[in-house]
């Protein structure tokens, strides 16, 4: 029976197991397939170099799909924050993509498709 390890979720501790589950694949062979956050585990299987594949689950049933967008808030009545954060996005932008492909998070475009 083939072994999985799952983690959902991106905190420190699903950080380490990330590392551990990841270990486990690579080296030790105690598992055929783990099942990580893609921040997470777009970027510990980076750190293996060619012997991982990263497969994103982006063409599953809408039910079990996770992947979502990344909203702010501010307070009402505090529109200027939002104006400010809005614009130090937009002149950030390239700075901010290219983070994230240095760190290999998956992303996907506004119809759910995975941006190479």
């Amino acid at each position: 029976m083939n072994k999985m390890i799952a983690i959902v979720f991106g905190n420190e501790k699903a950080a380490y197991e990330g590392v551990q589950a990841l270990s486990a694949l690579d080296r030790e062979g105690s598992i055929d397939v783990a099942l990580l956050w893609g921040p997470l585990g777009g970027y510990f299987a980076a750190q293996h170099g060619d012997l991982l594949t990263v497969t994103p689950l982006v063409h599953e049933a809408k039910s079990s799909r996770m992947d979502y967008y990344i909203a702010m808030g501010v307070r009402p009545g505090e529109a200027h924050w939002k104006r400010d954060i809005d614009k130090l996005i937009a002149e950030n932008k390239d700075q901010i993509e290219a983070i994230l492909r240095k760190y290999h998070v998956p992303q996907l475009d506004v119809q759910g498709n995975l941006v190479q």
